[in-house]
């Protein structure tokens, strides 16, 4: 066994690498020590990291050292590894005990027992990350800064995952993070309570510059719409080249922005999102390259995300438009597509978190809140439940009509965990991605307050959902998505339409 030894506290130094960065409060510890004395001793190692001034003047010496004799070679082999290593011979580094050093400063202490080890730098890394951890001490960025310093002195991650307890996936999970800017992703994890699942989120996002750009909205009420547009941009920039090479296999020609607003051209199908190319529902009709074909590629205002494909107009006879025309038609379209694009990604927000909400004991009270709502509103308004919704919560994949649905359906419902019992109230509300604009598509976008919505973002308020910028401006009339932008003086600069 070790032998304790008492060490003046004044030769006690932190040791600079300690991956708990903020000791906490000390006030308490302090005043125990005052009372009761050290309870248990400190480990450190001899020697401690050298100030600049210090380590100039072992420069200095070794630069009138020689090796002309066995003596001052080894001399200078030693010093060599002190200027390398920053480190003087002097007083000693604490690896356990940073807390209660520094308690026993402000409780007036003037030596502490201590155990002296020899250990290397990656031993006392490990051995200050373990110790922390087994406390519960670190915050998620010391602990993945551990990591990375542990992994920086050749621990490889297996035996980080084994030193620490943790499994290797939440080893290689925390290095991720370490990738993110650090004063950013430190300022992050101290600002807000943050969940594993959103860092996890963000790893997600393959760009550096996109993922930095998220963790500024982490733990706000924008987080959510930022990280789901990124992985948008994502997918579509993944998809953009094989697309141009589909494109060109079917010798495809571009339209100009204008060209495809006349009537020379009829569109082909429905409009064909980048972000989803190759999917089901989201792929080219066959056949479409038996006669010359014409491709937009680009976005309607919103997010560049789109392609639409076109054959020439062949009944009719161009129509002679002016150019004011073709103006104001483009400029309807694009407000109209951008109310349609916001509201289908607040769609998939709304019906992300539902997915993911638990019913407990806790929250049921505003469960079934939700339920009388959603019974209130259907009874006063003609209002579709999600039906299909209803049935694969039910467990049905044949909706058909089936002599014995009903049973299936009702006894499929009985089956359904009652922590998933929030699916189905949100199934009677019938929710989907149109948004409360009205209007005909030939003119701006009008304003219609939608009950419906404000229902349903009213009860998701109680269950802890947090509405993000986009989706509010969706239910206010003056937030300058509808209207005649000239009508309404709520130009591209004011209205953002």
């Amino acid at each position: 066994m070790d032998s304790i030894v008492k060490i003046p506290i004044d030769q006690l130094y932190p040791h600079p690498d300690n991956p708990r960065k903020n000791l906490g409060d000390l006030s308490e510890l302090a005043e125990s020590i005052r009372a009761k004395g050290i309870m248990q001793n400190l480990t450190v190692i001899r020697g401690r990291r050298g100030t600049d001034e210090e380590i100039a003047q072992i420069v200095k010496l070794a630069g009138t050292l020689s090796d002309d004799n066995e003596l001052e070679r080894n001399a200078l082999a030693e010093i060599q590894q002190q200027i390398e290593n920053r480190w003087v011979a002097t007083g000693y580094t604490i690896i356990i005990g940073h807390r209660r050093h520094a308690a026993a400063k402000l409780a007036g202490l003037t030596e502490l027992p201590c155990v002296i080890v020899d250990m290397d730098p990656r031993e006392q890394m490990q051995t200050m990350l373990i110790e922390n951890m087994q406390r519960s001490d670190l915050t998620k960025f010391e602990e993945a800064q551990g990591f990375q310093m542990m992994l920086d002195l050749g621990t490889p991650v297996e035996e980080i995952a084994e030193k620490t307890g943790f499994s290797e996936t939440t080893v290689r999970r925390r290095l991720k993070w370490m990738e993110l800017d650090p004063a950013k992703f430190k300022k992050a994890t101290e600002d807000h309570q943050i969940s594993l699942g959103d860092l996890d989120r963000l790893s997600q996002i393959e760009d550096l510059n996109s993922r930095n750009e998220c963790l500024d909205k982490i733990g706000t009420n924008d987080f959510d719409m930022a990280v789901q547009k990124a992985i948008q941009k994502q997918e579509v920039d993944r998809n953009l080249p094989k697309v141009k090479e589909w494109l060109k296999k079917i010798h495809a020609k571009k339209l100009k922005d204008s060209e495809r607003w006349s009537s020379s051209y009829d569109q082909i199908g429905g409009t064909l999102y980048l972000e989803k190319w190759g999917e089901p529902g989201n792929l080219p009709k066959e056949g479409i390259a038996e006669e010359p074909v014409f491709y937009w590629l680009g976005s309607n205002s919103y997010e560049f995300n789109q392609l639409r494909l076109y054959h020439e107009h062949k009944k009719a006879p161009p129509v002679k438009r002016s150019q004011e025309e073709i103006e104001k038609d483009k400029a309807v379209k694009a407000a109209w597509g951008k109310i349609e694009s916001m509201a289908s990604d607040a769609h998939s927000l709304r019906k992300k978190f539902i997915d993911g909400f638990k019913v407990t004991r806790k929250n049921e009270p505003q469960v079934m809140y939700g339920a009388v709502l959603a019974g209130c509103y259907n009874g006063i308004n003609y209002n579709a439940p999600d039906r299909m919704e209803f049935y694969r919560l039910a467990g049905m994949t044949d909706t058909g009509y089936i002599p014995d649905r009903e049973e299936k359906f009702f006894t499929g419902l009985t089956k359904i965990p009652e922590e998933d019992m929030a699916k189905l109230v949100y199934a009677m509300f019938g929710d989907n991605p149109i948004s409360s604009a009205w209007g005909t598509r030939s003119s701006f976008p009008g304003f219609q307050k939608n009950w419906k919505l404000e229902i349903i973002y009213k009860w998701f308020s109680l269950l802890g959902y947090k509405i993000s910028t986009e989706e509010a401006k969706l239910l206010k009339e003056d937030s300058g998505l509808y209207g005649d932008p000239e009508l309404y003086g709520r130009g591209e600069e004011d209205g953002e339409v």
